[in-house]
């Protein structure tokens, strides 16, 4: 699905990315191969995901983050965009062929650990998205890949990067946007949406106050992870992905 801002005086394009497993994640880059060869992949600047989108668009993303972070706006052309979803769609169809979901029940000392109650099969295949998916696109050494490493900090922007996160910030010059990537999932706390971005992470609050009125539980308010002091503001990227892809009865929530 693509939208357009039509009520700001920045309109940008979105991308939405929903669910349907890797099935859709293919339908997906199927969507990414027509829009790149139309020209029209560096218009995007959010794209939000639900469910199986995130396991395809976190990958699109990092490629997206890797081509504008090297090369300055005037020196990218619509092809580069063509061939990185070629690539993507190489490296996703590998990934996908080594069925990940068979290997989340494939290793004993993990499956021993899913009977605790901190870990789950969410948790191992969202490390299996990681190593298969992830890991080979963006080298953050030895830790686990954080939301908060997804932040794109184009090669030639000069200003505070932390202000990408901004809708249509900075990019109103740029004849290739620089994305928002948003993963969104459901909180059980409060049955509310809760959505992760490179920079921040928590409920959207409701728009119309009567709905405000109406639903009477708890609104987690969003924060930025540089506010959090606990070991919460690692934020795992396999981990939102894995969250927004939960499937009740096979994947537990996280």
């Amino acid at each position: 699905m693509i939208t357009s801002k039509t009520n700001t005086a920045n309109r940008g394009i979105g991308f939405c990315q929903s669910g349907g497993g890797f099935s859709a994640s293919f339908y997906h880059i199927g969507a990414l191969a027509r829009m790149a060869e139309m020209g029209m992949l560096r218009h995007i600047e959010i794209i939000p995901t639900v469910s199986g989108g995130p396991i395809v668009s976190a990958a699109y993303y990092l490629m997206v983050k890797n081509l504008l972070e090297n090369n300055e706006d005037t020196d990218i052309k619509d092809a580069a965009y063509v061939k990185l979803v070629q690539d993507l769609e190489a490296h996703f169809l590998e990934a996908a062929q080594k069925n990940l979901r068979m290997r989340t029940f494939a290793n004993p000392l993990k499956n021993m650990r899913m009977s605790l109650p901190n870990y789950s099969r969410s948790d191992a295949i969202g490390k299996l998205y990681e190593k298969y998916i992830y890991k080979p696109l963006l080298n953050v050494g030895n830790r686990r890949i954080k939301m908060r490493d997804l932040l794109i900090k184009s090669k030639d922007f000069t200003g505070d990067q932390y202000q990408l996160d901004d809708a249509a910030f900075g990019n109103s010059k740029r004849h290739y946007k620089v994305p928002i990537l948003i993963i969104n999932v459901t909180s059980l706390n409060s049955g509310h949406n809760w959505y992760f971005s490179a920079t921040k992470m928590g409920e959207v609050p409701p728009r119309n106050l009567n709905i405000r009125d109406i639903d009477k539980k708890n609104h987690y308010r969003r924060v930025r992870y540089d506010e959090i002091t606990t070991g919460e503001s690692n934020s795992n990227l396999s981990s939102a992905v894995a969250a927004s892809a939960c499937v009740p009865g096979l994947f537990p929530p996280i």
